[in-house]
């Protein structure tokens, strides 16, 4: 714990956190491939505590967790969704070195309810059982006021806390309302950005103000900075306090041990690796010894066999534990081996711990003695190591035809089996399945909402138009008209047959554009080559790198100029719509325009915009937005830019446009022609795209009209996941070569995207 004094007039007092942990079991299951298992854990500030506003609790967090494993040179090749359908999972993967990355939650700059979990963590997957216990640890900067003497000693109490993206103010009436310091404060900070800084002021009891400033330098994620106020009783004069600050520093999370993992079993037959559960073969006579090994750390106190089938025993024992009564009474034929060595586990300790092996041979003899039966034979083993934790396989064969197991003419796959991160949207989703008789005609997939009785049957479409014999044929079907952020649950179909497994899928959410109704503007300070001026913003921040929207305004404030404001000229709802209006300074077109981000700075004279802004990952069909578009004439065309534009000509009618994208991350536009840099649709971060662009007037005189503007996904859309959501919109469409028409209007408002 660190703790950094600081003296003023103030009041406060302390808190506690909380943090989780679980431990993780790895069963062995092998082939030409190895398998991982998973555990996995949310860690730090995971409890809801709630008065100030709606948070999230564990169950959402959980609920909502996205991880992904991905490959080394090859990508994604997995994606889970939520907790639950994590812990204790087992895939199959082919060896070489993996990334598991996950989160949940909401990264937000600054919030009172929005926190983040995020776990990054390499693994080299090997021949055999592998194991993973991922911890998604909470990835915010958390703040909290601790207060004391508020109501005697001081009133007006505000504690403002924040970085160059993002501030929240802990106001006197919260404040009263949480003594304990109970709510948080959630930070994500930006890159390179290590201080927070904080402003803390209020009025002693006789009125008199007194405020404090200063900086929590190299703050950590998953570590609580509390401001924790005390009256220092010595200090105390007539009308006042003199009060102590500690900005005490408290680490949410606590690191655990390793873990190892659980017994785990290896089966090979014939030089192939069994997959233990599934039945083997033995009807045609096909016999060959089956060799079964079992592995626990840190002893093997129990081994429990079972036999169920026609297996001839001795003594009429059905089971015993081999480690507590021996084998002697095990069927005669089968051969056992016992191993114990030691191995050096990479712990935090680096300890020695005893690794205990257990063969199983049965050999194809004793396999080919065992009498005809019309039902399978199947050995059990369940293992227990010296840690408590447990583990069960089976060994299943038939040796005549009847009891050779029917496969199931059809099944579905799991959405965690699908690496298309787009099949699941907020009103439809996209459920594969299996076609493994292809005699079968009527399949396809069951589904309804988790908490209803009645399941709807929708029909599967094959992915080829032709039906191999034998093959095994994959199918989907679209199911549409779903609700957002609701979990549903499908099953298979073929006939009168139905899946027994029931799967789960949950919508995402829909994203609600922050500012799109255009009702509240503000403005800011900015130093340009003419001094200070203030630059009209789009949204009530007055902070361009917080509002959700931002415009070339900063850059026109240099000649005096507007280009992008409030108006009530033409509107759909409220009071306000957006007027983008293109203009001209010393002979130079500057487009009129709007955008997700902020205006970076001017350089010379040209703009460097940051586009983009944090987005929650769904996947919309269209962007909808209502628009007049009023060209101008007499266009203007830079002589050094007509290169790079093909369709507008000198003297000629202007051109709008408005563009909407997916991306993985933000997106810098430059418009210095030595160091140029524009929108590039093909740039791998681009996972989705939509445009219109108007050579003409679009809209009635005097009136707003609807447009929809398509959004199209590419191919990468099925292996990465948008976390950002561009929209730019240019009265000019070629104002980043200064070229266009300075009488050229757009009106805007109501931006929504269509699920």
């Amino acid at each position: 714990m660190k703790i950094l004094n600081k003296i003023i007039s103030a009041s406060a007092v302390m808190l506690a956190i909380l943090s989780q942990g679980c431990v993780s079991e790895t069963p062995f299951r092998e082939g030409s491939e190895g398998t991982l298992r998973f555990s996995a854990e949310l860690r730090g500030d995971v409890t809801k505590v709630v008065t100030r506003a709606v948070d999230y609790d564990r169950e959402s967090l959980e609920q909502n967790l996205v991880v992904y494993i991905q490959k080394e040179n090859v990508g994604v090749v997995r994606k889970f969704i939520g907790l639950e359908s994590l812990q204790g999972t087992s895939v199959a993967l082919q060896t070489g070195h993996y990334v598991v990355e996950g989160w949940t939650g909401d990264s937000v700059s600054a919030s009172f309810d929005k926190k983040f979990y995020y776990c990054y963590q390499p693994i080299d997957v090997k021949e055999g059982s592998n194991s993973i216990s991922l911890k998604c640890d909470i990835a915010n900067v958390l703040t909290s006021v601790n207060t004391e003497l508020v109501a005697d000693k001081i009133t007006d109490l505000k504690v403002e806390v924040g970085h160059t993206k993002g501030a929240l103010t802990f106001d006197y009436e919260n404040i009263l309302a949480d003594p304990k310091g109970e709510n948080k404060g959630y930070f994500m900070m930006p890159n390179g950005v290590t201080d927070l800084y904080y402003k803390i002021s209020g009025k002693s009891n006789d009125g008199t103000p007194f405020s404090k400033e200063g900086e929590i330098n190299g703050v950590l994620r998953a570590h609580d900075y509390q401001f924790v106020l005390k009256a220092d009783a010595s200090q105390i004069t007539q009308g006042g306090a003199l009060v102590k600050i500690e900005i005490v520093e408290v680490p949410v999370i606590d690191e655990e041990v390793t873990v190892f993992p659980a017994p785990s079993f290896k089966a090979k037959s014939a030089g192939e690796t069994l997959d233990l559960g599934k039945q083997v073969d033995f009807s045609k006579g096909n016999y060959s010894d089956v060799n079964i090994r079992i592995l626990a750390y840190k002893g093997m106190p129990s081994l429990k066999v079972s036999f169920s089938g026609n297996f001839p025993t001795v003594g009429g024992v059905a089971g015993l534990d081999v480690i507590a009564d021996g084998t002697a009474m095990l069927p005669s034929g089968i051969v056992t081996q016992k191993i114990e060595t030691e191995d050096n586990v990479a712990t935090s300790e680096n300890e020695t711990v005893n690794v205990t092996e257990y063969w199983f041979n049965f050999p194809a003899s004793y396999l080919a003695s065992l009498p005809s039966s019309s039902e399978e034979y199947c050995i059990t083993f369940e293992v227990k190591d010296g840690k408590g934790y447990t583990n069960t396989g089976s060994l299943r064969f038939a040796n005549t035809e009847d009891a050779v197991e029917r496969l199931a003419p059809v099944g579905s796959y799991s959405q965690e089996d699908i690496t298309d991160f787009s099949a699941v949207r907020s009103k439809s989703a996209t459920l594969y399945g299996a076609l493994y008789d292809d005699s079968v005609t009527d399949f396809g997939i069951r589904i309804r909402e988790v908490g209803t009785e009645e399941w709807t049957s929708l029909p599967g479409e094959l992915s080829g138009n032709s039906r191999a014999a034998g093959a095994v044929q994959k199918f989907t079907v679209k199911v549409n008209n779903l609700k957002p952020s609701t979990k549903y649950e499908y099953k298979s179909y073929a006939g009168e047959f139905e899946e027994k497994e029931v799967r789960t899928f949950i919508t995402e959410t829909i994203f609600t554009i922050p500012g799109a109704s255009f009702e509240e503007w503000s403005t800011y300070s900015a130093q340009t080559l003419l001094g200070k001026r203030n630059v009209t913003l789009p949204g009530n921040t007055g902070d361009k790198l917080t509002s959700f929207w931002g415009s070339g305004n900063e850059g026109a404030a240099t000649a005096n100029l507007t280009l992008t404001d409030k108006s009530q000229d033409m509107k759909h709802s409220g009071t306000y719509s957006a007027r983008l209006a293109s203009n001209a300074a010393l002979g130079v077109i500057a487009a009129g325009n709007i955008f997700t981000g902020y205006y970076v700075k001017t350089d010379g004279t040209n703009g460097v915009l940051s586009v983009g802004r944090e987005y929650d990952g769904s996947h919309p069909s269209a962007l909808r937005v209502y628009a007049n578009y009023r060209p101008g004439g007499d266009v203007s065309v830079k002589s050094e830019n007509k290169a790079y534009i093909d369709d507008l000509k000198d003297g000629g009618t202007d051109q709008g446009q408005i563009y909407v994208a997916l991306t993985t991350g933000l997106y810098e536009i430059r418009t210095n022609p030595s160091d140029r840099k524009l929108f590039e649709v093909d740039d791998p971060s681009v996972v989705a795209y939509g445009q219109v662009t108007w050579k003409e007037a679009f809209g009635p005189d005097g009136q707003l009209q609807e447009v929809t503007i398509p959004i199209e996904y590419k191919e990468n859309a099925k292996t990465l996941l948008p976390t950002h959501l561009v929209i730019v919109c240019s009265a000019s469409k070629f104002g980043d070569y200064f070229c266009g028409s300075k009488e050229s209007v757009m009106y805007l408002d109501d931006f929504e995207l269509i699920y």
